[in-house]
């Protein structure tokens, strides 16, 4: 047995006490094997080895309930780009990514959540029939070679394009023959995919936690979605899903699920507490009463909901109704940095935008639903420094000058740090970061291989441009009719 001393660091557990000064308190962590095993005065001699934490800020590392960390090289490519036009853009048309392209995109996602003081994440991974196994093993291994704790969850989506999108209120459908550029791929085909990633990895690595994944209800055939439901009641997996992300998704749910896609979900067998729900923006109330009926959990995502227009998911009734709500870094692509004090302060402000101030978002709140909510997405004991949760721990400086003053530490996390004060980080009692950088890979060759892959993808951007111009027309149409589709809900913030 090993075992760790972290010394005489402010320890602040969000979870325990409200983050004011007289809770901030000097004070040990006894990490025995990769468990907090104490949290209080220990002898130097109790431990193997020791980190000294004077002056510093103990807190959970963070968690990010919803990445997708194989787009890494995605980012920026668009602006002002809604989602559906997004999709066509930057993953429908996208250039074919080698696994060692998969592998130096995921491995530099997880370095840069690491060095931001991230120490888990659900990676709902995009994937293909063609290169199942390969791309998941690059992924996988990316993860445990950086050394963070991660589920990864397989994406499935196995309808073209254009059966995704609300285009029955489209009156001119001229250019739709534009839309199904991406090689689809029968039932059998998926499930195989899924089946042989959960015998190849289930239980196999203790920092690595095998789960399931659809893009999203509305781009599943039924027969894919039963078949997945089976999987997961077979092997005991978490779920995750995007659900309800736009107006134009929840629009085309009207037609594909007549009964209601949340309802469709539950009678297959897929809601419940191992399901997590990524988005939610555009939800209604009687899916807000079933997710909560049936202990389903929620990802807030409100960096990439607003970076792509998406809307304000309803985040203080899912909290009305004692949904567990998580927060999520989402794909650089449209979430930009994998850096969730980013997302912590997003969430803390956005909701400030509506509603009477005693129903707005602390920071506290906003940092809970990082660490608890992200917690029980993952399904693991992490989020908290007290006995029996797992040795997942960011340190940081207490240098600058914000951090100063004792006083309201919590808020100042939520409102001024950006990551740049971490230190050291520990994920299951191991360093992965000292010194503000990831020791377990070498960054700087990742970066380097990198600028080779980039330079590939934009030598690329002419023929994705020209495809997707090729179906813009048709895209636009069918935003303007989703703006103007009147639904008995807006998610939208409007300006008078």
């Amino acid at each position: 047995m090993s075992t760790l001393l972290i010394r005489n660091g402010y320890i602040l557990d969000p979870l325990h006490d409200h983050g004011w000064v007289e809770d901030l308190r000097h004070s040990d962590i006894l990490i025995n094997d990769g468990i907090i095993s104490g949290v209080g005065s220990f002898a130097a001699e109790t431990a193997d080895s020791t980190i000294e934490a004077s002056g510093k800020l103990v807190i959970p590392g963070l968690i990010s309930a919803h990445t997708h960390a194989t787009t890494t090289f995605d980012r920026a490519l668009v602006d002002n780009c809604p989602l559906d036009p997004w999709m066509l853009y930057v993953v429908n048309a996208s250039m074919s990514m080698t696994p060692r392209d998969t592998y130096v995109a995921t491995a530099l996602a997880a370095v840069e959540l690491l060095e931001s003081g991230t120490t888990a994440l659900f990676d709902l991974t995009s994937v293909s029939p063609a290169v199942f196994d390969e791309k998941v093993e690059a992924v996988v291994t990316a993860f445990q070679d950086v050394g963070i704790r991660a589920v990864v969850a397989p994406s499935v989506s196995d309808l073209p394009f254009s059966k995704t999108l609300p285009l029955h209120i489209v009156a001119d459908l001229t250019g739709l023959d534009h839309l199904d550029i991406r090689p689809l791929y029968d039932t059998a085909a998926w499930l195989d995919g899924c089946r042989g990633f959960l015998r190849r990895w289930h239980g196999k690595d203790p920092l690595t936690t095998c789960s399931l994944g659809l893009s999203g209800p509305h781009r599943c055939s039924p027969e894919v979605m039963e078949g997945v439901s089976e999987l997961v009641h077979q092997y005991q997996t978490g779920l995750q899903t995007h659900v309800y992300e736009t107006k134009s998704q929840w629009i085309a749910a009207q037609r594909m699920f007549p009964r209601g896609m949340l309802r469709h979900m539950h009678e297959i067998g897929l809601l419940g507490p191992r399901t997590s729900l990524a988005h939610c923006v555009w939800l209604a109330e009687e899916d807000i009463d079933l997710i909560e009926e049936t202990g389903t959990t929620v990802v807030h995502n409100p960096i990439s909901n607003v970076r792509i227009g998406s809307g304000v998911a309803p985040v203080h009734k899912m909290r009305d109704k004692s949904i567990v709500v998580a927060l999520g870094a989402d794909g650089p692509g449209s979430g930009d940095k994998a850096n969730m004090f980013e997302v912590v302060k997003c969430a803390a402000l956005i909701h400030k935008l509506y509603g009477p101030r005693e129903t707005w978002l602390r920071a506290g709140e906003s940092l809970n639903m990082c660490l608890a909510g992200g917690a029980a997405v993952l399904g693991q004991p992490i989020g908290a420094l007290r006995p029996g949760y797992r040795a997942d721990i960011s340190i940081l400086r207490m240098d600058h000058l914000f951090k100063m003053p004792k006083e309201h530490m919590i808020r100042q996390l939520a409102y001024s740090e950006l990551g740049s004060s971490v230190e050291t980080v520990l994920v299951d009692g191991r360093t992965v970061v000292s010194g503000g950088s990831v020791v377990t890979v070498d960054a700087a060759a990742l970066h380097a291989e990198a600028q080779e892959i980039v330079s590939r993808i934009y030598a690329d951007l002419p023929r994705r441009d020209a495809l997707f111009n090729a179906a813009d027309g048709l895209i636009g149409r069918m935003l303007a009719a989703v703006d103007g589709y009147k639904t008995p809900h807006d998610r939208l913030v409007q300006m008078k």
